[in-house]
């Protein structure tokens, strides 16, 4: 299974400990989940505003940890809300809670 994170830039930041590691990546993970159910409160309100800053502060940190795959869908659904395509949002929404599994079992992986 590939991960679901680049770690090199964790692995560099660290010393490639791989307990730092992990607890950067349950942190994030945790931080993450209470964003999401945010960014779907925001799509079921078409809420673009509270959408916008709550997705704004995930994208860094899905970037800064590397969930590229997390950040992309991040992306797509600013841009649907921007385009006022609620459907398409809550479409992507969905997708966000089988992202973050994927991260949590990358913890496995580092």
């Amino acid at each position: 299974m590939q991960s679901a994170i680049d770690v090199t830039a964790l692995q560099r930041a660290t010393g490639n400990d791989p307990d730092i590691i992990s607890e950067i990546i349950e942190d994030f993970v945790t931080y993450s989940q209470s964003g999401i159910s945010l960014v779907r409160t925001a799509v079921t309100f078409k809420d673009a505003e509270g959408l916008g800053i709550t997705i704004h502060r995930l994208k860094g940190s899905a970037n800064l940890l590397g969930a590229y795959g997390l950040l992309d869908t991040l992306k797509q659904i600013e841009a649907a809300a921007d385009a006022t395509d609620w459907p398409t949002a809550r479409q992507l929404v969905s997708e966000l809670h089988a992202l973050m599994k994927h991260i949590e079992v990358s913890r496995g992986y580092c």
